[in-house]
């Protein structure tokens, strides 16, 4: 009788957990793709950024990286006449490509973000992304 009961209550746990999984599943389906992994609180984040900004960063957008100079030249024409900005092209030996960054300083990362997400709405710039540097 106890055997049937803990089976009873084990299966009972286990269509549960299934359903829920299931109806999670729909909803970020339902998202269009788009899943947040980690939804931090926008005071949160400012306070991240805050601390961040006393090591002194100064950020940039880099909207391209190619094997061969003339590859990364030909996209940065291409780029600027879209963006209407100046850009540089400028050999990375940690990454040993030839980088396409937007030529404009930003002071904090939510300036840089904001430039980024932008960009992002342009399919040719969807891999952009923001790098650091120290001061």
């Amino acid at each position: 009788m106890i055997l049937k009961i803990f089976t009873l209550g084990v299966l009972i746990l286990f269509s549960v957990s299934c359903s829920s999984s299931k109806q999670n599943t729909d909803e970020k389906s339902a998202d269009n793709g788009v899943y947040v992994f980690d939804e931090v609180p926008a005071e949160d984040a400012y306070q991240f950024y805050k601390s961040e900004e006393k090591i002194n960063y100064v950020y940039f957008i880099q909207i391209g990286a190619f094997s061969s100079l003339k590859s990364a030249e030909t996209f940065a024409t291409k780029s600027t006449k879209i963006l209407n900005e100046e850009l540089d092209v400028k050999f990375s030996e940690r990454t040993k490509l030839y980088v396409v960054t937007i030529n404009k300083k930003f002071s904090n990362r939510l300036e840089a973000e904001k430039v980024r997400n932008e960009l992002w709405r342009n399919e040719l710039f969807n891999d952009a992304w923001i790098l650091k540097e120290v001061k």
